[in-house]
């Protein structure tokens, strides 16, 4: 997709609008070019070259596993397909067409695949609100209800009194014992 100039002030002029009134988005989403094109270099038929990832770097091991395991599930797929037709499918090479952050979720569009790589997409979706899209982090995450939704970790916060933690108090408080426990050993 090319953006152009007129595009540009757009979206800028959208900006100014949206923190007048008091929606806190103040950057465009992206990846670590350096994170991008290790991604596109190891899953060069699942990513084109021009492809670019629109989510933050914590985003980013979910789908370095998620690639992996496209690429494995499809490569073993298709050998068996040619040596045991009768029982397993051909899958379609997966193409991402965009990569992208919507709702506090890391959200994954292609083509190609089947069924069962539908439902590992999905998946990843989901596990994705889970986890801080700025810094990988697991422990301590939650969302916001108002504006632009996005998983952090508390720290990472903008509105304290507007955040929602994905885990409950209960397993938060023995995630951290197990925590002190481990660091202490």
């Amino acid at each position: 997709m090319t953006i152009n100039m007129s595009q540009c002030l757009q979206y800028v002029n959208i900006k100014k609008f949206q923190v007048q009134n008091v929606t806190t988005v103040n950057y465009i989403l992206k990846m670590k070019v350096e994170l991008q094109n290790y991604l596109k270099k190891k899953f060069p038929e699942l990513y084109p070259q021009d492809f670019s990832f629109d989510c933050n770097d914590g985003w980013f091991r979910i789908l370095l596993w998620l690639s992996r395991y496209l690429e494995m599930y499809t490569t073993q797929q298709n050998e068996m397909a040619k040596t045991n037709p009768q029982y397993y499918q051909p899958v379609k090479q997966v193409v991402a067409r965009q990569i992208k952050q919507k709702f506090g979720t890391l959200r994954f569009y292609y083509e190609g695949g089947n069924e069962h790589i539908e439902t590992v997409i999905e998946y990843t979706t989901f596990i994705s609100g889970y986890i801080c899209e700025e810094t990988g982090n697991m422990n301590d995450v939650g969302y916001n209800n108002k504006g632009y939704i996005q998983v952090l970790h508390k720290d990472l916060a903008r509105n304290k009194n507007d955040f929602n933690f994905v885990d409950d108090e209960e397993l938060r408080t023995i995630l951290k014992t197990y925590d002190q426990k481990t660091n202490a050993q």
